[in-house]
């Protein structure tokens, strides 16, 4: 287990606490606190967390990070479920577990490294960034408009892999693989699902106030948070709405495709289908047939059904069945 503690400077800015036989009720109550916890297994949650007397769901939901709840109020804690998205295409999102213990201090839980949260701290410990207070619903805020912010960040990146698929099924058909189209869709797809969650997420958070968390001196910049988040799934959507359109045409294409096959096929048989009755009248085995003593019934057989097919042929070429 990683662990790293902040404390907020009177000034708004992060000053790292050393964990060396720290005890959490050593912690200041003057001062609003940030814990990070990265990668700790189940027990060690459980061991770290006990001090706080958190609620049971809450314990469980820090242990899972599975979705199985955005955003839960008790007396004791507040608890956010916050998904989050890696520049590194993947299956399935992370989530960020936010938990909020009076009187001052915000705990942050994710299973692996997180960049956003690494480098959002460190711009904060050396003075690039300034929380607007030195309270903690002031880095909840910088953490949540970092990790919207990220989202914003991947659609831009997979929008310009979309312009460039449009670019080449327009130029080359068979340039593109439907298996490609498919294995984007999925990937705004789940853009869109994190967008939906993370604009619930901070709009409950405007709705709350609690013992746990309060961001009533905050609520101006989580008003703007939730305009960012609403531009941002709106943003997704309008990839969803591209990478559906080049669905459509992808199957539209192998769709005129099947068709003309089936009406190369139909040509065929249309034409094989007079000098199958042709040959099926001389093949029967009757004794008197008119045709049988003249010797020249053979290739004057063969030259009606040549004639026959090449007019057929004809025929379907200036009707355009070819086209």
């Amino acid at each position: 287990m990683k662990l790293t503690i902040f404390r907020i400077t009177k000034e708004g800015y992060l000053e790292p606490v050393s964990t060396e036989g720290l005890e959490v009720s050593q912690l200041s109550q003057d001062s609003h606190v940030w814990i990070d916890l990265e990668g700790a297994s189940p027990e060690e949650l459980e061991t770290f967390l006990a001090p706080f007397n958190l609620h049971p769901l809450v314990l469980e939901d820090c242990v899972s990070l599975s979705h199985s709840t955005l955003i839960s109020r008790y007396e004791r804690s507040f608890y956010l479920e916050f998904p989050t998205n890696s520049l590194t295409p993947g299956l399935h999102p992370n989530y960020l577990g936010i938990i909020g213990v009076p009187p001052h201090i915000l705990i942050t839980i994710h299973n692996g490294p997180m960049s956003t949260l690494s480098d959002l701290a460190e711009d904060i410990v050396t003075t690039e960034i300034k929380l607007a207070v030195p309270r903690r619903a002031a880095v909840l805020y910088q953490i949540l408009d970092a990790l919207v912010d990220q989202n914003i960040m991947v659609t831009l990146r997979i929008r310009r892999e979309i312009d460039e698929m449009i670019t080449a099924f327009d130029e080359d058909h068979d340039s593109l693989a439907f298996s490609d189209i498919l294995d984007m869709k999925r990937r705004v797809s789940q853009l869109a699902l994190i967008g939906e969650d993370q604009l619930y997420c901070i709009t409950a958070l405007l709705k709350s106030e609690t013992s746990a968390l309060t961001i009533y001196d905050q609520r101006e910049y989580f008003r703007d948070l939730t305009s960012t988040a609403e531009h941002a799934l709106r943003f997704v959507n309008r990839q969803e709405s591209r990478m559906t359109d080049l669905y459509d045409q992808y199957r539209l294409m192998l769709h005129d495709r099947t068709e003309s096959k089936l009406r190369l096929l139909t040509i065929i048989s249309a034409i094989f289908l007079p000098l199958t009755l042709i040959a099926g009248i001389y093949g029967m085995n009757f004794q008197h047939m008119p045709e049988l003593g003249n010797p020249y019934a053979y290739p004057l057989t063969l030259g009606l059904m040549a004639t026959v097919a090449g007019g057929m042929l004809l025929y379907f070429r200036y009707r355009g069945w070819f086209d």
